[in-house]
C-alpha cells in the first residue's frame, strides 16, 4: 500500500474441512491476505488457486462465485430490512425457494432470529450467524473470518467455535483471524 509491500512469499493451502488460524500484530497482512482471498483487494503480484487453478478474484461477487466468502468483523448490515431481506441481498434467489435453506441452517447454526424481524434489533453474534447464513446460501466452500470474537462475550465466542466445528464437518474450509 501506498509503496510499502505488505505480503510477500506467503503460501498459504486450505482444504475442506481444515481451520487455520492466522496470528500476527497488527499491520501484519493478515486481513490483507484474506482480502485478497475474498476479492475485496487485488494482488500486485502472485496468483490465487481454487481447486489447483488459477483464479482473478478481481471482487467480492467473483469470490462469491467461486466459493469463498468473507465473514467481516463488524457485520455488514442494512438494520431496516429484515433478517430475510438481509440475508437474500445481493443473491438471485427468490425468497420462497431459499427459506427452506435458511431455516436449515439458522437450526444448524443455532441462529434464533425471526426471519421476519429488522435486522436491527440483532445482536452481534446473531449478525455473525446472519453473515454465515449468507455465505452458506452462496455456497460457500471457504469462509474468512475476520477477527470474529473481538466483540462477543465468552459464551459467544464457545457458540462460535461450536458453529466453526460444525462448518468444518461439513467440509467447508475455513480461516480465523
Amino acid at each position: 500500500f501506498d509503496g510499502v509491500p505488505v505480503l510477500r512469499g506467503v503460501d498459504i493451502d486450505v482444504r475442506p474441512g481444515e481451520v487455520h488460524a492466522l496470528l500476527g500484530r497488527n499491520g501484519s497482512g493478515k486481513s490483507t491476505l484474506m482480502k485478497i482471498l475474498s476479492g475485496v483487494h487485488l494482488p500486485d503480484a502472485g496468483s490465487v488457486e481454487l481447486d489447483g487453478r488459477p483464479v482473478v478474484l478481481d471482487g467480492p461477487a467473483r469470490a462469491h462465485e467461486l466459493g469463498v466468502y468473507l465473514v467481516p468483523q463488524e457485520p455488514k448490515i442494512f438494520p431496516h430490512l429484515t433478517v430475510e431481506e438481509n440475508l437474500l441481498v445481493g443473491t438471485q434467489l427468490e425468497p420462497l425457494a431459499a427459506r427452506e435453506r435458511i431455516k436449515r441452517y439458522a437450526a444448524e447454526l443455532g441462529f434464533d432470529a425471526d426471519l421476519a424481524e429488522e435486522a436491527g434489533g440483532l445482536t452481534i453474534a446473531n449478525q455473525q450467524l446472519l453473515e454465515i447464513i449468507r455465505g452458506l446460501l452462496r455456497n460457500a466452500r471457504v469462509l474468512v473470518f475476520d477477527e470474529p470474537t473481538s466483540t462477543q462475550t465468552f459464551r459467544e465466542v464457545d457458540a462460535l467455535f461450536t458453529v466453526m466445528r460444525a462448518l468444518a464437518e461439513r467440509g467447508i474450509g475455513q480461516f480465523f483471524i
